[in-house]
């Protein structure tokens, strides 16, 4: 492997080749080779006081495309090629850095007719130090210092005012963040972190430790400690060290009080001589064996297979001269499963990316990607599918001056419109394609696809989303959903505000207009940026937070909780929700259910940078495939073969579903490796939580790179280009799709992106860490206090650079995986040319000697920080890859996320209410028709079984247009009309019964507390446009009979709350044939929540809370169950079965559709005849507890 650069006479390169394959072995004598041998090479043009004006991309000797500079006093302007976003540079006086403009057009014009721009602001101390930094809007970033240049508070306008205290050797010993709380370290005599407080040193509460110098590691740390309240901790001990201070045995010990979870969990590594791994160790549990899986490697020290001694993994591996990786086939002895990629000459972008399965090697997925100069994706086309407009998946992107994403669509195309790859705009031979599918707007062409979607967004200065239009498929403006998003101002001088004001960056209020009805959600904060109350649908979820930034807690509506652990470096290392608490180990991911003794586990197999495979509890194992930026989107089961398919949108939410709908994606890995928590409606990304619905992280980004605007928005994902860029980290945006990413070795370049999707960058050292899953681990303690003291010296000289305050902002937040991730991305920075622009910057006669000083300096440094740079780089993977927390779970988890928290804005309600004149009672007494209620207005609720009356906002609006089955009831001789499903409070029965299910005699509950006879019930049937409403938290309101208000329940979009349940408005449970009947309503995918959430699927109703509802019905004796379920879902999916486990019962559930009909008799199907409750034989399916039918 070869790389050039050739000098002018002025000592400037001119050329410089990228690196190439040389034939033949090394010699004495000089290589040479023409321009057209070369791949990837850039030349360089000056003006004439050595400045670069150009850099100019070619390929083979082809010029492709150029960057121009051009200098006009204190002013720099940088032109990209086309896709990039032009900038110009002002300096003061000193050279420093005094404004960024970012223009919105693509070239940069600084006055006049397209000079359209965003501009940030920078001052600096007297010192030289970055002092202020101000935004577009006038949003500042601040920091103090003191006499000694250390930092010592700094201001965020979104997460508030930090201080930071330090010893008398510079060592930063706590800070206080915007709430007042404290985060302490301690030290031990060598300048090492001892142990981690909140509160002050042996004082407050201590959360970890770190100890050292143990008898044949001395210098090393060999155990980390993360205490809980009680005392106990969870901990990392390294129990075996080689005579390379390499670790051989890692044990994970989780403390007694998680019961069967409870014990010593060892992984093992064992090496080659040439230092590469010669196999890991996995221990049982959860059912899973034991497991050594052992490694073969070529001359080059790349794998090439991977298995253990009862399976095989990898069977073969094939690598490019230039260490791409070009072809992983995998089998366990069944169907092989072989993945193949595809790179373009010169950018090393991936351009295909193939997977084909068993011996006719039958392709399952086939995807294309096309860019423009600047390397954003213009199109991702899978051809997999036979070549008709309405298989083929072609997805479109547009962007913005800025290169945040404003249209995602899929036209509709044919095999020739949608060929198409490589990057746009070339010359010679080398130039790439756009399917003409993406030509025309989408606003006029149809769209097409399996899974048809057109979004646009809207993004302001800053980088806040103030728009988002979900268009029809079917272009009907009229069906569009459109949302619109609400930011607080915030204190815009740096000063925290108080709870719920909201920063410049938070999101506060979500209006959304749909077809069906308007609606809104709400958010509030803390004064240190983390989301405290999301209000979606009505219901209020509550976030709490640790003094770390880490999410330990969420409580739903209905008091559901989850709750969540975090390890020493920050990593999460437990789950707690009602159903089960998840522990996760490297690589593998232990389940204990509620009420269980049997623990189950999940095991993820790592090979070249990827997650190859899943092995789940019962023994099986499935190949996974993941798009470019490493969200899984095929597995193939590796002893049939079987294929499923999942799509996502470009912000993760899914898209469509499973393909084929009867499959399950195995378990709960999402969108770019992170976890799906279902039960919060989130997404564990690396170190934060992020919102799919929102295409928002909740909690500010502890790194800020004041040189990248768009990235100072802390909340934004990506940046706002989720396609070009990802955040697996949740630390900073990360380009895979360009395989530039790489070091002339083949290792991915030092900065805090995981190699997820550029196989290219696997060629080299970071390869090799991607199998020592126990050895980073261990690998992390010890070279972390090495790479920290010299990138804490470092940083200084960057902040005087570049501005970047990240490397000591991390230390403040407590993260000991942040802070390691800075530390790359400091390093990186230097990787890049920092230390040139060093000599660049101190480069006259006068400050020659400084620059020459400082340049050696850095090399010390960086000779220091690079001594633990790999073992850094391992550790930090394997931290990422363990936060992804890959937990068992079947494949509705993943729709969950977008539907259980998010039915808003993706669910279309079967609510069924009132007619349009309807009135409804509003909190000062007034009146106002149902179909003049708007979100924001407030009513009267009431807690029918508490009797608590109170004024809530209506936070959404249904529309149905044609509901056609409604009951007249007679109120104190006034009348009132309802759909015959629409439930109301009956005070004589003690819970909810539909409209239909009144009869007279009844009594409803009026606003006064006392009660309203039904007088009269009446059916008729036509088709009328109906309204109902949601209501915040308290899903009740009152609608009128003359003048008298009677209770009614909401319309909530999403899961009804345990009370609603508890109500009996769900099920009910009656005796019949030595059977108890269960009511309750179905869905296709299993049991939905509500008698309203007919056809068309819904989220799903826990059958927990089913179990729980059951046992507390008076009605119920504990006998077998049967199912009254409309829809066949109950009997199709594991809803039943896990029913019958958990009351440990019979269980009883319909194969075929069950129609109710309003007199309480069932048939099968609508048309069917009327059948009594104890004539439905043969149509039943049984499940019995543990298993058996």
């Amino acid at each position: 492997m070869v790389a050039d650069s050739f000098y002018g006479s002025t000592g400037a390169v001119k050329r410089a080749n990228e690196t190439y394959y040389a034939a033949g072995a090394a010699s004495d004598e000089l290589l040479t080779v023409t321009n057209g041998d070369v791949a990837n090479q850039t030349r360089y043009e000056y003006d004439g006081l050595g400045r670069t004006t150009a850099e100019i991309f070619t390929i083979a000797g082809y010029e492709q495309w150029r960057n121009t500079t051009s200098y006009d006093g204190n002013m720099t302007h940088s032109d990209p090629p086309p896709g990039g976003v032009a900038t110009t540079t002002v300096t003061d006086a000193e050279g420093k850095v005094k404004e960024l403009w970012h223009y919105k057009g693509h070239t940069p014009v600084p006055t006049g007719p397209g000079s359209e721009r965003t501009v940030t602001k920078y001052t600096h101390t007297a010192a030289g130090e970055l002092a202020t930094v101000t935004d577009s809007k006038g949003n500042t970033w601040r920091h103090d210092y003191d006499q000694r240049g250390r930092l010592v508070r700094k201001v965020d306008p979104d997460a508030g005012e930090t201080i930071l205290n330090y010893d008398e050797s510079d060592r930063l010993t706590s800070t206080k963040d915007a709430q007042q709380r404290i985060l302490s370290t301690e030290y031990d005599s060598l300048g090492r972190p001892k142990s981690t407080w909140e509160g002050a040193v042996s004082e407050g509460t201590k959360l970890t430790e770190t100890r050292y110098d143990r008898s044949g590691s001395l210098g090393y740390s060999h155990a980390s400690y993360r205490f809980l309240p009680n005392g106990e901790a969870y901990s990392t001990v390294v129990a075996t060290f080689d005579t390379f201070y390499r670790p051989l045995t890692t044990n994970y010990t989780v403390p007694a009080s998680e019961g069967k979870l409870a014990g010593t969990y060892p992984f093992t590594t064992a090496y080659n001589r040439d230092g590469t791994v010669a196999s890991t160790g996995v221990p049982a549990a959860g059912g899973l064996p034991t497991e050594s899986l052992k490694y073969t490697y070529d001359e080059l020290q790349r794998p090439l297979t991977m298995a253990s001694a009862t399976s095989t993994y990898v069977t073969g591996t094939v690598w490019s001269n230039t260490s791409q990786l070009l072809q992983l086939s995998l089998s366990t002895g069944g169907p092989r499963t072989e993945k193949n990629f595809y790179y373009e000459k010169g950018t090393d972008r991936l351009t295909r990316a193939t997977v084909k399965v068993g011996s006719t090697a039958t392709v399952a997925k086939d995807q294309h990607y096309s860019y423009d100069q600047s390397g954003n994706v213009l199109s991702i086309t899978d051809t997999a599918a036979p070549a008709s407009s309405s298989t083929l998946d072609v997805q479109c992107f547009a962007y913005d001056g800025q290169a945040r994403l404003v249209d995602a669509w899929t036209p509709a195309a044919t095999a020739t419109t949608a060929e198409g790859e490589g990057t746009i705009g070339g010359t010679a031979d080398y130039a790439g394609k756009k399917p003409t599918a993406c030509d025309a707007a989408p606003s006029t062409n149809p769209l097409g696809g399996p899974s048809p979607y057109w979004t646009s967004w809207s993004v302001d200065d800053i980088g806040n989303r103030t728009q988002e239009i979900r268009h029809d498929p079917s272009l009907n403006a009229a069906k569009n959903t459109t949302r619109t998003f609400t930011y607080q101002d915030g204190d815009q001088d740096g000063t925290p505000g108080e709870t719920g004001d909201g920063g410049p960056h938070q999101v506060t209020k979500v209006a959304e207009t749909t077809p069906t009805g308007d609606r809104q959600q709400t958010y509030q904060y803390d004064v240190s940026g983390n989301t405290l109350k999301r209000t979606i649908g009505g219901d209020t979820q509550s976030l709490d937070w640790d003094a770390t930034g880490k999410l330990t807690k969420a409580t739903e509506a209905d008091g559901a909780e989850t709750s969540f652990l975090y390890d020493a470096g920050g990593a999460r290392i437990k789950r707690t929700t009602a159903d089960a608490t998840t522990l996760y180990l490297p690589g593998m991911e232990l389940e204990l259910k509620t009420g269980s003794t049997a623990v189950t586990a999940t095991r993820h197999y790592s090979y070249a940078g990827q997650t190859i495979a899943i092995r789940t509890s019962d023994n099986k194992v499935s190949f996974l495939s993941s798009d470019h930026h490493g969200t899984g989107d095929l597995a193939v089961d590796a002893v049939s073969g079987a294929v499923t398919q999942r799509r996502t949108d470009p912000y993760g939410a899914a898209r469509g579903k499973l393909s084929p709908e009867t499959g399950t994606w195995p378990g709960e890995k999402g969108f770019v490796g992170g976890t799906i928590d279902a039960s919060t409606g989130l997404v564990h990304i690396g170190a934060r939580e992020y919102d799919p619905d929102l295409g928002k992280f909740i909690s500010p980004d502890p790194i800020i790179d004041f040189t990248r605007p768009q990235q100072m928005n802390g909340y934004a994902y990506a940046s706002n280009t989720p396609v070009t860029l990802s955040d697996p980290t949740g630390l900073y945006d990360c380009n895979n799709g360009v395989a530039l990413n790489c070091d002339k070795k083949g290792n991915q370049q030092v900065n805090p992106c995981p190699s997820l999707v550029v196989p290219a960058c696997n060629g080299g050292a970071v390869e090799k860490a991607s199998n020592e899953v126990a050895a980073a681990e261990g690998q992390q303690a010890r070279a972390q206090q090495r790479f920290k003291s010299a990138g804490k010296q470092l940083v200084k000289i960057v902040m005087d650079i570049l501005g970047i305050s990240a490397a000591l902002d991390c230390f403040s937040s407590g993260d000991l995986a942040a802070c390691g991730e800075t530390m790359l991305t400091i390093a990186g920075s230097f990787a890049g040319g920092i230390a040139g622009k060093l000599l660049a910057k101190y480069g006259m006669p006068w400050n020659m000697h400084k620059g020459i000083q400082l340049a050696k300096q850095v090399t010390g440094l960086l000779k220091d920080l690079f001594g633990g740079l790999k073992a850094m780089s391992k550790a930090s993977e394997r931290l990422n890859k363990a936060r992804a927390n890959l937990a068992k779970a079947r494949e509705k988890a993943l729709f969950a996320v977008d539907t259980i928290k998010s039915a808003v804005g993706r669910g279309k309600p079967k609510c069924h209410s009132f007619l349009p004149d309807t009135e409804v009672l509003l909190a000062d007494g007034k009146r106002k028709k149902i179909k003049d209620i708007r979100p924001g207005d407030k009513v009267t609720v009431t807690d029918p079984k508490t009797g608590h009356t109170v004024v809530r906002e209506v936070s959404g609006t249904i529309v149905t247009e044609d509901d056609k089955h409604f009951v007249d009831l007679t109120i104190n001789s006034k009348s009132l009309t309802a759909t015959t499903t629409h439930p109301f409070w009956v005070v004589s029965e003690n819970r909810w019964l539909q409209a239909g299910e009144l009869t007279p005699g009844m009594t409803l509950r009026t606003a006064s507390g006392t009660t309203a006879t039904v007088e009269d019930v009446r059916y008729f049937g036509r088709r009328q446009r109906t309204h109902d409403l949601t209501i915040t938290e308290i899903h009740t309101y009152y609608v009128l009979a003359g003048a008298t208000p009677v209770l009614a329940h909401n319309c909530s979009t999403n899961l009804f709350s345990a009370e609603d349940q508890l109500n009996g408005f769900i099920s009910k449970v009656e005796g019949a044939d030595g059977y108890h009947d269960v009511w309750i309503h179905g869905s296709p995918d299993g049991v939905a929540p509500s008698f309203n959430a007919a056809e068309g699927g819904s989220t799903l109703m826990n059958h927990r809370v089913l179990a729980g509802l059951i046992k507390s019905d008076s009605n119920y004796t504990g006998g077998p169950i049967r199912l009254c379920s409309c829809q066949t879902g109950a009997s199709r999916g594991t809803f039943a079965q896990d029913l019958a486990n958990k009351l440990g019962v019979e269980v009883l559930a319909p194969n075929g559709y069950l129609y109710v009909r309003p007199n309480g008799r069932m048939s099968i199907g609508r048309e069917g005849a009327a059948l009594g409750r104890s004539h439905f034989g043969g149509e039943w399916v049984s499940f019995l507890p543990g298993g058996g039918r």
